[in-house]
């Protein structure tokens, strides 16, 4: 009966032991999911200047992109308003000097294309009398004094030509240099990128791996292996002593079952040997012996199951009921089990309680340093990382300015040589003009003072202007 009483207490220990590990194996669990979220939480956090890095890259991009179609529309303007503004004042020279020429022709027509014809005609009469004196029978050679009218009709012709023919030189001469720029933009903006920025994303990343793990666990889990460790060598304890307690029961047990068998067989082996010597004579007093032999057995062998009767008035109905329920052997062992069990299971909790309240102080304070660890460093190196990527994306950002900065300035600075250039392509084609149509007539001067007073002076200004941008582009690059 002790060994059926035993069983149970064991079997409770294992399941003690069991829930140890379940307990313990669910809280290492919420630990590492508390940590797992800690970390996703993190990253995500820290992810954010890569995410703003990236979003700065595309804006960049899409600013470069808009300042490329922004600039070649603004050359496209200039080059339009450059080449009305020449185009007008070629109309306005050739108008003028258009008016000089119509003005001569006039006079040339009226006046001086009869004094001509006089003219070659007293010299025609003077020729033919110096050949008669001579004796000069050639035939008479034509004098000419130079075809005033018809060289003025064709500077006529060639200033009407000027502005108005559909493939002007100048035009092409013009648009060279603004062609030339906007190829150099093409080939600048339409290939830049931002500074450095494959280099930065690889820092960025690789700083995210180093620094991927933000909470680890491993402390709590380790203060947690320790409670189940401590946990367990109790659990060790009591099971070893209920299994001592069961093998000394066990033995206990055997050493009586063998003392009464010892017991029962001398009895017998006395108690024929008394038979046998005076069986008559003592027929009555063996009977009654006999009976008294086999009551004092039934006591002997039976004392463990019928205890509690001797406790009680045997004439009682509680004495009966006793009786009664002590005579079935598995009513009280069921009771004996239960009772023991009930006393082994509040001893067990007992004892968890004991050992648990001298546990939890240490691991209360593992747990508020683990907390107090994970958050300061979490908390630091979080903020330390964010601190080196925005610093990053800063410098990033800075040099990827200053680069469109520059590429801006020299695109202002492309402008204004070219358009400098221009002006002095226009000079030199307005001076070569003047100097190859008008050249050797009475019109030069008057058309070179007219150049001057419309074109030259303002041009002049513009150059100086334009020089003036070019220089402060120059000094902007250096500083």
């Amino acid at each position: 009966m002790a060994t059926l009483a035993l069983v149970p207490i064991l079997v409770t220990l294992c399941k003690v032991k069991a829930s140890i590990n379940s307990t313990i194996t669910a809280a290492q669990a919420i630990a590492s999911r508390g940590c797992d979220d800690m970390n996703a939480a993190a990253a995500r956090i820290v992810s954010i200047p890569a995410v703003l890095q990236e979003r700065a890259y595309t804006e960049v991009q899409t600013t470069a992109d808009n300042l490329l179609r922004g600039l070649i529309t603004v050359i496209d303007t200039l080059k339009g308003i450059v080449l009305w503004i020449i185009g007008l004042y070629k109309s306005t020279f050739r108008c003028l000097l258009g008016l000089a020429v119509n003005g001569v022709m006039s006079v040339v027509t009226k006046i001086a294309g009869p004094v001509q014809e006089t003219a070659e005609n007293i010299l025609q009469g003077g020729a033919n009398v110096l050949q008669q004196l001579v004796g000069n029978n050639q035939p008479n050679q034509q004098v000419s004094l130079g075809d005033w009218a018809g060289g003025m009709k064709d500077v006529q012709q060639k200033v009407q030509q000027w502005t108005n023919s559909d493939n002007d030189p100048l035009n092409t001469l013009i648009g060279a240099p603004f062609e030339k720029i906007k190829e150099d933009i093409h080939a600048s903006l339409g290939q830049w990128k931002p500074p450095n920025y494959n280099e930065t994303k690889v820092i960025a990343s690789s700083n995210q791996e180093l620094h991927a793990t933000w909470c680890t666990a491993e402390p709590l889990v380790n203060a947690l292996n320790d409670t189940k460790t401590k946990l367990h060598t109790v659990i060790y304890i009591c099971i070893v002593l209920v299994v001592l307690f069961l093998v000394i029961t066990i033995c206990i047990n055997m050493l009586y079952m063998r003392r009464r068998s010892q017991f029962l067989t001398q009895w017998r082996r006395q108690l024929a040997y008394d038979l046998s010597h005076n069986v008559k004579e003592q027929n009555t007093a063996l009977q009654k012996e006999q009976l008294v032999v086999e009551q004092e057995l039934v006591l002997f062998g039976d004392a463990h199951e019928h205890s509690a009767s001797t406790l009680v008035d045997p004439h009682s109905r509680m004495a009966r009921w006793i009786r009664t329920l002590t005579i079935h052997r598995y009513a009280v062992y069921c009771l004996l089990v239960g009772v023991v069990g009930l006393v082994a299971t509040f001893t067990l909790h007992v004892i968890i309680d004991k050992v648990m309240a001298g546990l939890a102080p240490g691991f209360d304070a593992a747990a508020n340093a683990w907390t107090s660890d994970i958050a300061g460093s979490a908390t630091s190196s979080a903020l330390h990382q964010l601190d080196v990527q925005l610093e990053q994306i800063n410098t990033w950002i800075t040099q990827a300015e200053k680069d469109m900065n520059e590429q801006a300035f020299g695109v202002v600075r492309s402008i204004a040589t070219a358009a400098n250039s221009t002006l002095g392509v226009v000079t030199q084609h307005v001076t070569d003009f003047v100097q190859t149509t008008l050249g050797g007539t009475i019109l030069e001067q008057p058309a070179k003072d007219v150049l001057d007073c419309v074109m030259m002076f303002k041009i002049e200004k513009i150059e100086q202007g334009l020089d003036y941008i070019v220089s402060r582009m120059l000094s902007s690059d250096v500083s």
